[in-house]
């Protein structure tokens, strides 16, 4: 069993038990003044949660369980969308070294 937070916007948080320690105390303790107290939550199994590589794209509200969302642009996908664009600037017949230096800048300073 784990439980499901819901946050603003649809982002999840999942909280898993430890050996010997309830799901409720677990749970307090890693809440407790954080931006997720008095959030909506619930309780489901490990096994209804979607695929773990898609976990940047996790979103859900309560009662309605989490689903992947594939609109949800992952920092990867950024970074590799930048790399790409980068690319075809630097193989266009007359490429614009401003325009390739501003990405590449982007890339270099994580602005993706």
């Amino acid at each position: 069993m784990v439980r499901v937070i819901y946050k603003a916007g649809g982002d999840v948080a999942v909280i898993h038990p430890v050996a010997d320690r309830p799901l409720d105390e677990i749970f307090e303790k890693a809440v407790k003044g954080t931006d997720m107290e008095g959030l909506p939550y619930d309780d489901m199994e490990a096994s209804e949660l979607p695929a773990r590589e898609h976990r940047d794209k996790w979103r859900g509200a309560k009662g309605q369980g989490v689903r992947i969302d594939h609109t949800v642009e992952t920092p990867v996908e950024r970074k590799e969308k930048l790399s790409a664009l980068i690319e075809v600037e630097l193989k266009k017949p007359n490429p614009d070294p401003v325009a390739a230096m501003r990405l590449m800048r982007k890339l270099e300073k994580g602005e993706f």
